[in-house]
């Protein structure tokens, strides 16, 4: 069963001056460098997972494209992540219940670009002996950066993000990952979203966590399908050629951030899966018989549970690296 934590207030006077540099304009987005002095990424911080072989049962694609949009972790349906109007964190555990039966805990955080790796995160708890704590909320980035909502400070979100760091320091798992979707934050010059921003905000939050004894890595974000918009649809209408329904190479939209707040941070990782979801820089919409999209860029479960043996080894070298 999900259990839930009221979270603490954003300060009034974070938020208020947010809210004076959102006034100045339409609130566009910038990349920007923030102020944020952190050394830049060493090739020990960055877990590059090397593309996997596909395989193949010659039966079909899993899921059949037209069920895609549903093959997503149970743990929605389990009311295990936080919707838009709640900032209370909500903690679900997958894999060993109990703390003594575990020899490793592993804390999923983030958005529903977090959520969509539970289900390999399952397996290898399954495997391994893990226990998995999820604290995930649509749209919201752990962060103490502001992100926004309408032009307007999220304050909702922040207070969320706040308690979740209050929450992996009292629970002080072995690891904490992390996905995020959102691309900037505010703020650097008034009425600008800034990647700087946010990358500082995540660079705050993993060092204080990995300081007090938990190792951050971060799972880059899944690309966005573009001008493609609906990728299962493509591919029923595509029978046997994915390769019309190859994405554009990108790698998504949180992906910047992300890299960013790891040369800002003193010890968080980045568990780079550019090369698992784009081999040489493509895209595709499959992987052998498995559908690897079900809505927007969110992969489907089939899929995450699918990479379950590629993602271990770089989970396990996050656990085991020094920091």
């Amino acid at each position: 069963m999900p259990t839930a934590r009221t979270a603490r207030s954003a300060p009034a006077a974070l938020l208020a001056s947010a809210a004076l540099l959102l006034a100045g304009c339409g609130g566009s987005e910038g990349s920007g460098d923030g102020s944020g002095a952190g050394s830049s990424t060493e090739p020990s911080r960055t877990i590059t997972v090397p593309a996997p072989s596909p395989g193949g049962s010659g039966e079909g694609l899993r899921p059949d494209p037209s069920v895609a949009h549903e093959d997503k972790p149970d743990a929605y349906d389990q009311g295990c992540q936080a919707r838009p109007g709640s900032s209370e964190v909500i903690t679900c555990t997958f894999g060993a219940e109990d703390p003594g039966d575990a020899g490793t805990s592993v804390a999923l955080v983030g958005d529903s670009k977090a959520m969509q790796w539970l289900p390999a995160l399952e397996a290898i708890a399954e495997e391994e002996g893990w226990r998995v704590v999820t604290m995930t909320k649509s749209g919201c980035q752990w962060t103490d950066a502001i992100s926004t909502v309408d032009g307007a400070p999220d304050a909702e979100c922040h207070a969320w993000g706040a308690q979740v760091t209050d929450d992996l320091l009292e629970l002080s798992p072995d690891l904490v990952t992390s996905g995020v979707r959102n691309r900037a934050a505010t703020v650097e010059n008034p009425g600008q979203r800034s990647v700087g921003a946010l990358a500082d905000g995540y660079a705050q939050v993993w060092d204080e966590v990995t300081a007090a004894g938990s190792p951050v890595a971060v799972l880059t974000d899944t690309p966005q399908p573009g001008d493609l918009e609906d990728v299962p649809t493509c591919v029923a209408t595509h029978p046997g050629d994915a390769e019309a329904c190859t994405i554009p190479f990108n790698e998504g939209s949180g992906t910047e951030p992300l890299r960013a707040g790891v040369e800002r941070s003193e010890q968080a990782r980045l568990i780079d899966l550019t090369s698992v979801l784009c081999p040489e820089q493509t895209c595709r919409p499959t992987f052998g018989d498995v559908l690897i999209y079900r809505e927007g860029s969110h992969v489907t479960a089939t899929y995450a549970a699918e990479l379950a043996p590629t993602l271990r080894p770089a989970l396990t070298e996050a656990l085991t690296a020094s920091f």
